[in-house]
């Protein structure tokens, strides 16, 4: 008889590939010292429970410092390597993580958004209290015999922290690319707010026009209603061009820094706008004619006009009733071209003829408006932003006895231009070139104040979200204790190394730190999570705590009710929680308040969803949160104060199912003799 090989542990016939684990870990033993103290973390990035049936995967790597999921590689002979499929990242050697000293510091975010200098760092002054926070980080990977070089397109394992080498110029470069990005999503934001709350009265304007009736009183406060709420869209649009324009005087390309001082200085005043910046460029020898910057910017102005000329066009109809289309068409035709502007396919004249087959479509597909380049100022603003959506209501449609009331629709703003005005700006920076840093060449980053962890993510289950995981799971078996493929759950670890600080120190310390997960690229923050203190342990290795996902909710007075949950808009703005997303009131706004839940239930741990067969890509930035940071939560006589480790372990919330018959044998053995 044929011997059977031995499984591990005893477990017998149920072997899976480790490719196929369920439980993906990233065990990341990583040597920090914190400005008073060390962090020797290991972060374990592991996952999901194994369960019997239909095969099933969650897979990691590591990001390739090009950023490029691309460059991932999976097959025969990449075990150990990173960046390769697989259920365990291994960061111990080779990523400088053991050089890094982390100061306190304070998250740089706006709506969401981590900028590109992700942190922001004390600056003192003479009496050594903390003057103001400046948003100076760069990162970089580490490269040995160079250390952490700052660049921001590399990817992999980055430190977060300030190259005191760096020139202003530099960092005015860096900041503004990163500033005129935010500007654009937020102007995109604002659009969508705004045709949220303003696109119905454009929709009934243009069914009432369709169905060749006059226009009301109404139709024109809510019109000027709508030209108000488009000042804040097109301001954010302007400061992004503003930022692009100071970008490119930085750059390279840009000239000297006579040219670069003289359009900071205009750009960085109080009330900046591009006329008064404009008036300057010419002095200080900047010329944008070259640029992409020049027909952009000549865009915005022209929309700008369009609005301002619609606005007293239509304060001059103030008092009117029974408005003709020809009254209100000169101001109506610069906020929204009535025939670029189609419903559900048919534009305005086609509706009184099509009104069945309108009905039919509205009844199948639900009812669209759809604006695209040349439609008015939504569709401009498209041009400038990329597209966006809005739902609306339009109150009626009717025509000889046929009607459509209270309606629900999409409105749609979309450019057909091959690139968004901003979205092609951004692609020209990438040509004028970083300013060099003079005679002193590039400088390394010398003090540091977090790292971030790049990774990507890819499982075949279908409606999946990936969870973190605190408690300790197998990365590939179910039921089952092997030390070699055991994952460590979510959680920090932390001694004291000096006599003199307490254990009670250490846990007031461990409340600073904080992990935020986001998406590379967009900076979107989607989770953050920090330790549960209350609830540490201590043993022989030190203060030991959980590491848990922090749902934040906001509350405000509403018709009179205090604590109603409300929603906070991607673009930082209050909502009501209610289909239609309506935005609170000004004093409405006054009243919210927000507060912080642990989430301890493991399956509402979601830091994001999961596509099939899709890789998803999730950084993890950890850091020391100087606002919880007191003069006596740190060792007075001692350069450090504790040192430690972290395990990070994510896990899946499909019950996913691994392949039998791996090859994971017990040391020693081989797959023929099992011996």
């Amino acid at each position: 008889m044929t011997k059977k090989p031995k499984l591990v542990y005893g477990i017998k016939g149920k072997l899976v590939s480790a490719a196929c684990m369920l439980l993906v870990a990233v065990i990341m033993v990583v040597s920090s010292t914190y400005a008073w103290f060390t962090l020797s973390t290991a972060p374990e990035v592991t996952g999901i429970q194994t369960a019997v049936g239909a095969n099933g995967s969650l897979e990691m790597a590591l990001l390739p410092s090009s950023g490029l999921t691309d460059d991932i590689v999976s097959g025969v002979g990449t075990a150990n390597n990173n960046n390769s499929w697989g259920n365990v990242v291994d960061l111990k050697n080779g990523y400088g993580l053991d050089q890094i000293t982390l100061y306190p510091s304070e998250l740089n975010v706006v709506n969401s958004t981590l900028q590109a200098a992700m942190l922001k760092t004390p600056v003192y002054g003479a009496d050594g209290r903390v003057s103001e926070l400046s948003a100076n980080t760069v990162t970089g990977i580490f490269t040995a015999g160079s250390g952490f070089m700052p660049n921001d397109k590399e990817y992999g394992v980055r430190a977060v922290g300030v190259a005191s080498g760096m020139t202003q110029r530099q960092l005015d470069y860096r900041n503004a690319l990163s500033k005129a990005e935010t500007y654009r999503k937020q102007a995109a934001d604002a659009a969508a707010s705004s045709m949220n709350e303003h696109g119905s009265a454009l929709a009934t304007i243009l069914s009432t026009k369709a169905m060749g009736k006059n226009f009301t009183q109404s139709d024109i406060t809510k019109l000027v209603a709508l030209v108000n709420s488009l000042a804040t869209p097109l301001d954010y649009i302007e400061q992004a061009y503003l930022q692009y324009i100071l970008a490119y005087a930085a750059s390279t390309a840009g000239g000297e820094d006579e040219a670069w001082r003289g359009v900071s200085g205009a750009v960085n005043a109080d009330g900046a706008t591009l006329e008064s910046v404009k008036a300057v460029l010419s002095t200080a020898g900047v010329d944008l004619s070259t640029t992409e910057l020049s027909t952009s910017i000549t865009k915005l102005e022209t929309t700008k006009r369009n609005v301002a000329t619609a606005k007293t066009e239509l304060q001059a109809l103030i008092g009117d009733d029974d408005i003709t289309w020809d009254e209100l068409s000169p101001a109506l035709t610069l906020l929204a071209n009535m025939d670029k502007i189609t419903l559900n396919g048919l534009k305005a004249d086609e509706v009184k003829a099509n009104m069945n087959e309108l009905i039919n479509k509205v009844s199948k597909d639900g009812a669209r408006v759809d604006m695209t380049t040349g439609a008015g100022v939504y569709a401009d603003i498209a041009d400038h932003c990329g597209n966006y959506t809005a739902s609306i209501k339009i109150a009626k449609i009717e025509y000889n006895g046929l009607s459509l009331t209270d309606l629900d629709a999409k409105m749609y703003a979309t450019t057909t231009l091959p690139a968004a005005y901003l979205v092609a700006c951004k692609t020209a920076s990438n040509g004028w070139g970083a300013p060099a840093n003079g005679a002193t060449g590039s400088m390394p980053i010398s003090e540091f104040y977090g790292y971030v962890i790049d990774l990507a993510f890819r499982t075949n289950a279908v409606e999946s979200n990936l969870l973190l995981q605190t408690a300790a799971k197998d990365r590939i078996y179910n039921d089952n204790e092997n030390p070699e493929t055991m994952g460590h759950g979510s959680t920090m670890t932390f001694a004291s190394t000096t006599n003199s600080f307490s254990n009670a120190q250490v846990k007031e310390l461990m409340k600073a730190i904080r992990v935020v997960f986001f998406q590379p690229g967009s900076n979107t923050i989607v989770a953050y999570a920090k330790l549960d203190v209350d609830g540490a342990s201590v043993g022989a290795d030190g203060v030991t705590a959980n590491l848990y996902l922090y749902k934040i909710t906001y509350t405000a007075t509403i018709d009179g009710t205090d604590d109603t949950p409300v929603l906070m808009a991607a673009n930082g703005t209050y909502t009501r929680n209610d289909e239609a997303k309506t935005p609170l009131t000004v004093e409405e706004t006054k009243t919210v308040k927000s507060s912080e839940t642990m989430i301890k239930n493991q399956d509402d741990a979601k830091i994001m969803a999961l596509q099939q067969n899709a890789i998803m890509t999730l950084s993890a930035l950890v850091y020391l949160d100087g606002n919880m940071v007191q003069n006596d939560d740190v060792a007075a006589t001692d350069a450090q104060s504790m040192t430690g480790k972290l395990n990070l372990q994510f896990s899946s919330s499909a019950n996913l199912v691994p392949m039998e018959y791996a090859n994971l044998h017990q040391k020693g053995e081989t797959p023929a003799t099992g011996e």
